[in-house]
């Protein structure tokens, strides 16, 4: 069916609803015993889906919407989600699943999608959909109005707008799958309207149902005042019918189970009769509970039943007790407003009844480093049902003495707040008055380079003004400038250390302040190093302090020749030495300051000499598989490196065994400590192309544990066969990059030896046949 109620509702709900609401019923008495549900109830998203166990159940409610989440926007029958609600049915032995939607009302048109589960509720989505049925039930289209699955039609989809397609194909069923069916209440006909209810009825069903729908006693829903009544929301659905209206069903006691307290009633919500449902039970208690905490349990009621679930499961009398506790509390000070120079906002954990606000302000008082006066207090906003947001509390003059304070109330109990609560004890806020919050900044503490030096105080105000503008007061030590008010003025220095302050006030009555700390101080610089002692071939980075605004480097004290040459540049704070000469040497660094004060550092630098190293020859050439002695000397300690086919590495002469073209670095050290490098290249020449180990140990640690050929270059055609001491072939390759792993028909051949034979021809060489020996060994 393509008709939703909810679209012909899009104008103003009431009114549009009540109109066609009682048109309807005028023409069709039986919808006046329809409950049309609120939008957005649970059982309309899949994940609080309502849990079936088979045989039948029937709804008496009409739903509107398609809860909070819109989970099937288009199905494959075309039709979407649409005051809808969602049943479950978990498989418990296999068969056929089918069932018959009946209408109460048999002109009401309901659609439904059958879904397999993939696990996640909350992943819904149309490639889940296995069957579904949009077919429109005009005047004897669907006989009675009934729609389901049956075992006698093949169709996994009807369209929308379809007629006389009643039935969608059965479904065959496995244990433990689980199925959702999304059934859409459009009422009567093509009209639209709030549906009478709905029977679903899985008689026809070979496959049978696990009983997961016993309710359970799950939480208690979230209020502020549990004094007279409280709602338990459940783990399933219950049956209106079982729920006990004198309350017996439950029984309360305290925390200990020594004191039982009565009951008055319990309901479950949206229940208008026993045909109904609900997940949750309003509870009301007979008289007020005190402060405590208290438990409540499920038990059989006056009725001789518990709370049943839909399927019949009973709550059983051990169920677990949920516990809650009774405080009528004291209203909890959440914030005071900030800066409360002149006035204080008060916000509260709940809203303030109006009527108990003092207008003199007498509920509170304000201690502190200075004297302070509560004249007014208001509700902080226009009272709203006779309750405010918070309070607004007016001081006979702003706070001007900076320092903590403390907001007291007193304890008359006479403000209430919403639950009952009320302020019972001292709300002892605490609060900073702070002049110098960086609202007004004034000129950083600085220096002079003398006496008679003038210096704007340069300063800036990112305050609220108030009426008629900022004034300004200066003051140094403590003394007032006569005649400034300014917000930067200029100044004389006229002694060796100067404070200035300024003040002003901005809209919210705040005093503002900032202050400056002057001072006459010769200009001082720092240099790092000021002695150092580098290699000649190495180099040294100079770092002078960054409070300077020129750099100059010399040579000479004089300050007249630029250190120009051995410098990285001459007029920076850190430039890299580079010596060109072994000496010791002083150098000289001008530093001026903003304020054109200077300073001149020095730093002395010993250059040691390098150690004359030298090598016996720089490149050479042996055969592979040969050893070559390398030689240097010159220095007084020595390091060779790569270190793989070395003998050692720390002597002047080390012998070598390179196996690969390699060149060697070595390192040779003074006594000093400086240090140079040279090098040797040794290149490795290659006979035949191959290299044929001679021995090899598959033990699985990594090395050497495959015996494969080495080749020097490009292989055009390659095998390589391997006989035991019989003369067996135990191993064959046409693959260079392969080896012997040392296995035998995947068992490890015993240590000895083996011959092998191998034909190779290099690219562009002559064909190679040879033979060999290796040794295997464990």
């Amino acid at each position: 069916m393509s008709v939703d109620f909810m679209e012909w509702k899009s104008t103003p709900r009431l009114s549009i609803f009540a109109y066609l609401f009682f048109t309807i019923v005028s023409l069709f008495p039986i919808w006046a015993n329809a409950q049309l549900l609120a939008p957005n109830q649970p059982e309309q998203d899949a994940c609080n889906a309502i849990d079936l166990c088979g045989s039948t159940f029937t709804s008496t409610y009409s739903y509107q919407g398609y809860g909070a989440k819109l989970e099937l926007s288009n199905t494959p029958c075309g039709g979407s989600e649409s005051n809808s609600v969602w049943l479950r049915v978990t498989i418990k032995t296999a068969g056929k699943l089918a069932f018959l939607i009946k209408p109460i009302e048999i002109h009401d048109d309901y659609d439904f999608a059958v879904l397999k589960s993939d696990g996640d509720c909350n992943s819904i989505n149309i490639s889940q959909v296995v069957r579904c049925n949009f077919n429109n039930n005009m005047e004897g289209s669907n006989p009675n109005g009934i729609v389901g699955l049956s075992t006698s039609s093949n169709e996994t989809s009807v369209q929308t707008g379809t007629t006389g397609h009643s039935f969608a194909k059965a479904i065959d069923a496995e244990v433990g799958e689980v199925y959702y069916v999304m059934i859409n209440n459009f009422g009567y006909g093509s009209q639209g309207s709030p549906s009478a209810g709905f029977t679903i009825d899985f008689s026809t069903s070979t496959a049978t149902f696990a009983n997961t729908t016993i309710p359970q006693l799950d939480n208690i829903v979230s209020s502020c005042d549990y004094t007279k009544r409280i709602t338990i929301h459940l783990s399933n659905y219950a049956l209106c019918g079982s729920i006990a209206s004198d309350g017996s069903d439950f029984i309360l006691t305290n925390e200990d189970k020594s004191k039982t307290y009565p009951i008055m009633s319990a309901s479950g919500v949206n229940c208008s009769g026993a045909a109904g449902y609900a997940r949750d039970i309003a509870i009301e208690f007979q008289d007020y509970l005190t402060n405590g905490k208290y438990l409540i349990q499920a038990k059989k009621g006056s009725d001789g039943n518990s709370i049943l679930g839909l399927c019949g499961g009973e709550t059983p009398d051990n169920s677990t007790a949920l516990s809650f506790s009774v405080k009528i509390d004291s209203l909890k000070l959440v914030s005071l407003d900030s800066p409360a120079c002149q006035r204080m906002k008060l916000i509260f954990d709940q809203t303030i009844n109006c009527s108990t606000i003092k207008n003199d302000g007498s509920q509170f008082y304000v201690t502190g480093p200075s004297n302070v006066n509560i004249v007014s207090a208001q509700s902080l906003a226009f009272c709203q049902n006779e309750t405010t947001t918070g309070i607004l509390l007016l001081l006979d003059k702003t706070i001007s003495i900076d320092g903590k304070y403390i907001l007291h109330s007193k304890e008359d109990s006479s403000l209430y707040g919403s639950c009952s609560s009320k302020l019972y004890t001292d709300i002892n806020k605490s609060f900073n008055v702070n002049s110098f919050n960086g609202l007004v900044n004034t000129l950083a503490d600085t220096t002079v380079c003398g006496l008679g030096d003038s210096i704007q105080l340069v300063t800036t105000n990112t305050a609220s003004a108030p009426n008629g503008g900022f004034q300004y007061a200066w003051t140094l030590n403590n003394n007032a400038i006569s005649n400034i008010n300014e917000l930067s003025p200029w100044v004389k220095i006229l002694a060796p250390t100067n404070h200035y302050q300024v003040e002003t006030t901005d809209q919210n009555g705040c005093v503002l302040r900032d202050t400056t700390n002057i001072r006459i101080e010769t200009f001082r610089g720092s240099l790092s190093p000021t002695t150092a002692s580098i290699c000649l071939n190495d180099s040294l980075q100079l770092q002078a302090s960054d409070n300077a605004v020129r750099y100059q480097w010399f040579d000479e004290s004089t300050l007249k020749t630029s250190a120009n040459i051995t410098f990285s540049a001459n007029n920076i704070p850190n430039p890299i030495y580079h010596p060109n000469a072994v000496g010791q040497f002083d150098y000289y660094l001008l530093m001026q300051s903003r304020k054109q004060c200077l300073d001149t550092l020095t730093t002395h630098i010993d250059v040691k000499p390098l150690p004359d190293l030298q090598v016996a020859f720089k490149d050479t050439v042996i055969n592979y598989g040969t050893d070559i002695q390398l030689l240097a000397n010159g220095a007084t300690y020595y390091s060779w490196t790569p270190t793989i086919s070395l003998h050692s590495t720390n002597t002047p002469n080390p012998i070598a065994h390179p196996l690969v073209n390699t060149t060697y670095i070595v390192t040779g050290t003074g006594d000093n400590g400086c240090h140079v490098k040279d090098t040797v290249q040794v290149n490795i020449f290659f006979q035949d192309y191959a290299y044929f180990p001679t021995a090899f140990t598959p033990n699985q640690d990594g090395r050497n544990d495959v015996f494969r050929v080495r080749f020097f270059g490009k292989i055009n055609q390659f095998s390589l066969n391997i006989f035991n001491r019989w003369g067996q072939k135990i191993y064959s390759s046409n693959n260079p990059e392969q080896g012997w792993d040392g296995l035998i028909d995947n068992k490890a051949a015993p240590s000895g030896t083996y011959v092998w034979q191998c034909s190779y021809q290099p690219d562009g060489q002559k064909h190679y046949d040879k033979k060999g020996t290796i040794v295997l060994i464990r």
